[in-house]
């Protein structure tokens, strides 16, 4: 009785572990608060994991995404936040087949 306690507790801990950030693969872009993320964006190339360190991103937004990219929150959307100060879209897909957006927070947006 005792080992299958500590298994599920050792279960528990791994998953609380992935559930919370998110991996980062080997060929990711990482960007940080202050980065000229927008520009990282709109040149991102096809199948390109552009990866959000936790903070807050302000900008004017109406960023154009071109190329099929997963845009992904490191730590998830309550640490990961994209702040357009109400002065336009997010994102503008143009010729993008296949946009992935997973643990970010789109704020004050269109």
């Amino acid at each position: 009785m005792r080992r299958n306690y500590n298994l599920k507790l050792l279960l528990v801990s791994v998953l609380a572990r992935t559930t919370t950030q998110a991996s980062i693969p080997e060929h990711a872009i990482v960007v940080s608060p202050g980065d000229a993320w927008e520009s990282t964006l709109q040149t991102a190339d096809a199948g390109s994991v552009v990866v959000f360190s936790p903070g807050v991103y302000s900008s004017a937004c109406n960023i154009q995404l071109r190329n099929d990219v997963s845009l992904v929150g490191q730590s998830g959307p309550e640490a990961t936040i994209i702040d357009c100060s109400d002065s336009a879209r997010h994102f503008h897909v143009t010729a993008a087949a296949y946009v992935t957006i997973q643990g970010l927070s789109l704020v004050n947006g269109q």
